[in-house]
């Protein structure tokens, strides 16, 4: 720790009463932004009241004060904070200096972005592109920038994936492929290619004589396209990797068929837990039953489930009910 100031005791002044020509402003900002990645992502520290009345300047340089009253990036309110100081920035830049700043949530992305590099070398080669990129963005686009802005400012930021609300909104729009419409996308670290997109697929395909000299190994190595994210409550197979359309429809006839056998059986096995009677007779007939079933086909078994349900009701019209048979078995008891 050292004292910034002159010999004679005079602190530095502060960003705000500086004095400072308004062709340097571009470079403090740049400066200033790298200074918050390095703190965010070296660090792991939000400062959380940033401001150019925390911000000292002399020789060219800033040098961020009050740090002691900064919070660690894993704080429950750290990102909050975090977009506070970038708004302060943001502001004091455009208006004091007229920099072409990056928006609030580009700002805010490069600086907790956990895949980019926070060496000195990976965040300078960033912020080159930035800027090069800002300096080719026109007055139309700058005023769509401050709009975005005002809705970034006012928007709840999920610290991890657990903490999203409207889940179904965005996994649809993953879908569809708008996953840079999501607020935590970068914050988060989710990348998602574009085979989990089905919808959106645009990568160019061969035509002409290009075609015609695909060799079969070409399009067996050619990456097949996935139904896209799914809930942990839905079934397994709703996720699978989707055949072509032919197979796709066999395989969701032979699902309806097996829902169907399934509830079949189900319905055969309350008709045979209705009474005594019929289960003695269901476990006869099955074994009678059971020995031609091994090759017939799924009309055959259907069939024959059909057959079963008919004879069942028919027993059931002149079965005596429970009630009655009770009755008279305590009347015989009775009587001995």
């Amino acid at each position: 720790m050292e004292f910034l100031g002159t010999p004679e005791g005079w602190a530095y002044p502060r960003l705000k009463d500086a004095v400072i020509p308004a062709s340097r402003f571009p470079a403090l900002y740049y400066q200033l932004v790298r200074d918050m990645r390095v703190m965010y992502a070296v660090c792991k520290l939000v400062h959380a009241d940033l401001s150019e009345y925390n911000i000292l300047y002399h020789g060219k340089r800033l040098f961020i004060i009050d740090v002691s009253q900064s919070v660690e990036h894993d704080h429950p309110h750290a990102l909050d904070f975090l977009r506070h100081d970038c708004n302060n920035v943001t502001e004091f830049f455009r208006k004091r200096g007229n920099v072409r700043t990056m928006s609030l949530r580009r700002l805010f992305e490069f600086i907790t972005d956990p895949v980019a590099g926070s060496s000195s070398d990976d965040i300078d080669r960033a912020l080159d592109v930035i800027q090069e990129e800002m300096e080719h963005v026109s007055d139309e686009e700058l005023l769509k920038l401050r709009a975005d802005d005002e809705v970034f400012r006012q928007s709840y930021i999920p610290r991890t994936l657990d903490e999203v609300e409207d889940y179904v909104r965005d996994v649809i729009k993953i879908n569809d492929g708008k996953t840079d419409e999501l607020i935590y996308n970068k914050l988060v670290g989710l990348s998602l290619s574009t085979a989990n997109v089905p919808d959106n697929d645009k990568s160019p395909r061969p035509t002409g004589a290009a075609a015609k000299s695909a060799t079969p190994v070409q399009e067996k190595e050619k990456p097949k396209k996935t139904a896209g994210v799914r809930f942990a409550e839905e079934p397994v197979s709703a996720a699978k990797v989707l055949p072509d359309e032919d197979k796709a429809e066999q395989l969701v006839a032979s699902v309806s068929e097996d829902s169907a056998d399934r509830a079949v059986a189900n319905a055969e096995e309350d008709d045979a837990g209705s009474s005594d009677d019929d289960e003695d007779d269901s476990d006869a007939d099955s074994q009678d039953e059971s020995k031609g079933r091994k090759n017939e086909s799924k009309e055959e078994k259907r069939e024959r489930k059909q057959a079963v349900k008919e004879a069942k009701r028919e027993r059931r019209k002149t079965k005596m009910p429970k009630a009655v048979k009770k009755r008279k078995e305590r009347a015989c008891n009775a009587r001995k």
